[in-house]
């Protein structure tokens, strides 16, 4: 017998799964939390390392005078922080995750550590006043859960970033981060996955086959 240990999301964040769909939303959640618990074997000092690597492996994407969504570390995530220093060095605005219902964020402008503040659920944002829709962004930076190399992606499970990626044109890059150990096989896109075309892990730059956002 398979036990399926679902996480705790924000309320209405999802359909309520049916006898239909209770099976994929189970292996999803199985998925979601082994990709997790690889990440979670990281050292801080192989975490940090690895971020670095990453986020000069991002830099080349971003284009100057421009504006990208970006994310504020939580816990074991990949940290972002060296690149938005970069970033505010060249003139390079960025944008961090304000949430403004159970479901949906918007992005806050982020000048400076001392712009953070506790948000929503916990997750810190910046109190700059005013928020941006995901249209404003040239690029929005993703952090994935679990990848494939196909461009599937695995979230926490509140849809958040699913909700907000599908207002989008192919005029906003997509790039999704990870740690190569958050690769999975067995990622079972649903109808509402967007697919990333450009995911960056420490170790690799994998271009896939998500022609829909594919990269310029």
């Amino acid at each position: 017998m398979r036990i399926c240990v679902l996480r705790l999301e924000p309320l209405g964040s999802r359909a309520i799964p049916t006898a239909a769909t209770w099976g994929p939303y189970c292996m999803r959640a199985t998925i979601r939390q082994h990709c997790l618990n690889a990440r979670r074997t990281l050292s801080i000092e192989a975490r940090a390392e690895k971020s670095n690597h990453i986020a000069r492996a991002i830099w080349p994407f971003l284009r100057r005078d421009s504006r990208i969504g970006s994310y504020l570390a939580m816990s074991d995530e990949v940290d972002l922080e060296p690149l938005h220093q970069q970033c505010w060095s060249a003139n390079i605005a960025v944008m961090v995750p304000q949430i403004t219902s159970h479901t949906t964020f918007a992005w806050a402008r982020y000048t400076d550590p001392s712009d953070l503040t506790p948000g929503r659920f916990g997750i810190r944002t910046s109190k700059q006043p005013g928020v941006m829709a995901w249209s404003e962004c040239d690029a929005i930076i993703i952090p994935m859960v679990g990848f494939s190399c196909d461009g599937s992606r695995l979230g926490m499970g509140g849809g958040f970033y699913d909700r907000g990626l599908a207002t989008l044109t192919s005029r906003t890059r997509l790039i999704g981060v990870a740690f190569d150990c958050q690769e999975t096989a067995d990622i079972d896109r649903q109808w509402w996955d967007i697919p990333i075309p450009l995911i960056i892990t420490e170790t690799r730059t994998l271009i896939t086959r998500a022609s829909r956002y594919a990269p310029r």
